[in-house]
């Protein structure tokens, strides 16, 4: 019988322990931070009377009833002194005073695992983390930054988990200091040691290196050491190329950062002076002259291969340049050595990219523009060099001229549209042309919509002409409501006249009804009741448009019929919680706390909720005494929710003492 007793015991145990071999999400924490959980290896140090208790003390803690976890590892603390973890138990009765907002009581527990157990070096430098994190919650800076600190300069402590949101902490109080050589040095660190092991902190660590390297005090080779030991800045690191000169993805990633960091140039506010605007101008000057000077010299490759990126690689160092020095007459003379050292013959789409390059030099656009032998090009070169002519308003003309040289029949009902779109003015007459040549009968009705849902912004009347071109009859109710969602964020007209097209006329209303309940877009509760009166009648969409009927009537301030609305409702609590708001605003008291009193007892997850919006309503009724006990009922009733936590600021600003277990520092 003993035997069959130590067997259930066992599996018992090992039930329990199921949840110590996962990583415990923190509690409380920031995303960076995970609490400290068992191994495996330590799990089997355990004996099954001490893996029993622990494991029991764990699921509470979990549970998030930090009173009774803490009593729970203080009964294993006492039972096995000799234990092996003390260490963990320790830990996780200090993270259980802290979350439960008793700070002072944790920081003299964590204190008790450095004091004695200084070389667990586990749970030390975790105690250590939450030192600093007790101390800054508490409004310390110093001593937090002090915590920290220590982690920073430990060299074993600061390799584990919790050292990378220690050191990132620092880091950020250091920048706020304006201290950011110091504070970079401890970013560095764990951008570069916690890549793998804690992505977000790195993250978090990385772009302050790259923005010192880049903007504050701008090194290439520093930079280019960076992301050689981050292993890239993509999500997964890769091996990074030994020789970083010409490779494409590292001077992608490069002036990615000095475009990004060179729009910091502004001054510090609206209020700016001659020596403000001069400091600002001679930081961009030496930033871009910097920034060209390391450009110069690469991907200068004549091979066909290499031409179109060298050129947007010159193209922006020959921006940089410009950034720097303002000169244009030197920008020009930079890109048309370019283009000039590298064209070769019938290469259209080179010469169209500098006639986009020059936009708004008139003189230039032409320049090139007779660059290209039109009897040698096909269609696409002709419609991009309109494109490029049309950039700038005095070479629009020639882009006129040009729409006679097309060949209308070699463009898709795609491309037509887009060209429309794009060359499109107030007369109407280039758009008008590419609309002629549309086949809509092989459009589709979303294809059509989506056509006119891109004029709507530009020209509202091509838009309402291309509407009626949809064939609705021809296409299903689920498309034309599609085709209506389109215009939910612009036109509540063409959203109701399309709506209304649908061939199942309750599904019509139903989404029209949807538009009208839409809070960020169609809200219309006047012209949504007549359809949700209609549709309560429909089965299939019954229950949504009593919510709607209700949420309607509430927003009209019609709260005795919203709330017979809302009784029709299917999705309790959250109706009763409507209703008892609006029998609050009939000042019907009675009939709310009734309805709040109903979800406590009914709906136990809700049951802190209740009781606090209990508390609330006596307060903001005058009733100080009710109030007062309200919140007392919550103290006692859910003493490990945040209503409870709750309940006891409230009291103590009232200047009633809570007493007992419910004291937080």
């Amino acid at each position: 019988m003993k035997d069959v007793s130590r067997h259930l015991f066992a599996v018992v145990s090992a039930l329990l322990l199921g949840s110590l071999f996962e990583v415990t999400p923190a509690i409380g924490a920031d995303k960076d931070e995970k609490e400290v959980s068992l191994s495996v290896e330590e799990l089997k140090r355990l004996d099954t009377f001490e893996a029993h208790t622990l494991a029991k003390a764990d699921q509470v803690f979990i549970k998030q009833q930090f009173r009774q976890a803490l009593a729970e590892y203080d009964s294993f603390i006492l039972e096995f002194p000799r234990s092996k973890l003390i260490p963990y138990a320790l830990l996780r009765k200090g993270r259980c005073s802290q979350l439960d907002a008793k700070r002072f009581q944790a920081i003299a527990v964590y204190r008790e695992i450095l004091d004695y157990f200084p070389n667990d070096v586990k749970y030390a430098a975790a105690a250590l983390f939450y030192v600093g994190d007790c101390h800054f919650a508490n409004g310390d800076l110093q001593k937090a930054m002090k915590a920290w600190a220590e982690m920073a300069e430990d060299k074993e402590y600061r390799k584990q988990y919790l050292a990378a949101p220690a050191i990132n902490h620092l880091a950020d109080q250091l920048m706020k200091q304006e201290k950011e050589a110091e504070a970079v040095k401890h970013y560095e660190q764990v951008a570069v040691d916690f890549r793998k092991d804690n992505h977000n902190a790195s993250v978090h660590a990385r772009d302050p290196v790259i923005r010192h390297y880049v903007l504050t005090d701008p090194s290439e080779p520093n930079f280019r050491r960076f992301y050689t030991n981050m292993r890239t800045f993509e999500h997964n690191p890769r091996t990074v190329e030994p020789n970083l000169n010409e490779d494409k993805t590292y001077w992608d990633v490069l002036r990615h950062y000095i475009r990004h960091h060179g729009n910091s140039f502004t001054t510090s506010s609206n209020v700016t002076t001659s020596n403000t605007d001069e400091k600002v101008a001679q930081a961009r000057k030496s930033f871009y002259t910097y920034w060209s000077g390391q450009m110069q010299g690469k991907f200068t490759s004549s091979l066909a291969a290499e031409i179109e990126y060298g050129d947007g690689f010159h193209i922006e160092l020959a921006n940089f340049r410009l950034a720097a020095a303002g000169d244009q007459g030197a920008w020009y003379q930079y890109l048309d050595g370019r283009y000039n050292r590298l064209q070769k013959s019938g290469n259209w789409q080179r010469t169209a990219r500098w006639m986009a390059l020059y936009a708004g030099n008139a003189t230039k656009v032409e320049q090139y523009y007779k660059k290209v032998n039109f009897a040698d090009v096909d269609n696409d070169a002709r419609v991009a060099v309109m494109k490029a002519l049309w950039e700038t308003p005095e070479t629009k003309p020639l882009a006129r001229k040009l729409m006679d040289k097309l060949d209308f029949g070699k463009m898709t009902n795609d491309e037509l549209g887009q060209a429309a779109l794009h060359f499109h003015e107030d007369d109407q007459v280039l758009s008008a042309r590419f609309i002629g040549k549309i086949d809509f009968k092989k459009m589709t009705g979303t294809q059509t919509g989506s056509l006119a849902r891109s004029f709507w912004p530009i020209d509202q009347q091509l838009s309402k002409m291309l509407l009626p071109k949809i064939r609705y009859g021809e296409i299903e109710d689920k498309e034309i409501a599609g085709i209506a969602g389109r215009f939910w964020d612009c036109s509540g007209e063409v959203v109701r006249d399309v709506c209304l097209r649908t061939k199942d006329q309750a599904y019509g209303k139903f989404e029209l009804l949807r538009y009208y309940h839409d809070r960020h877009r169609g809200w219309n509760p006047s012209a949504g009741l007549p359809l949700a009166d209609g549709l309560v009648k429909v089965d299939r969409y019954a229950t949504e448009a009593w919510w709607a009927k209700a949420e309607f009537h509430e927003s009209l301030k019609e709260y005795a019929k919203a709330i017979a609305a809302f009784q029709n409702c299917q999705n309790e609590p959250a109706n009763l919680w409507r209703i008892a708001h609006c029998h609050w605003k009939l000042k019907k008291p009675t009939s709310a706390f009734t309805q709040l009193r109903e979800i406590e007892n009914f709906f136990p997850k809700e049951g802190s909720k209740a009781a606090m919006q209990t508390a609330h309503w006596y307060r903001d009724g005058g009733d100080k005494k009710k109030y007062i006990a309200a919140l007392r009922s919550v103290l006692k009733k859910y003493p490990d929710s945040d209503q409870s936590k709750e309940a006891h600021e409230l009291l103590e600003k009232e200047g009633y003492k809570t007493g007992g277990g419910v004291d937080a520092n």
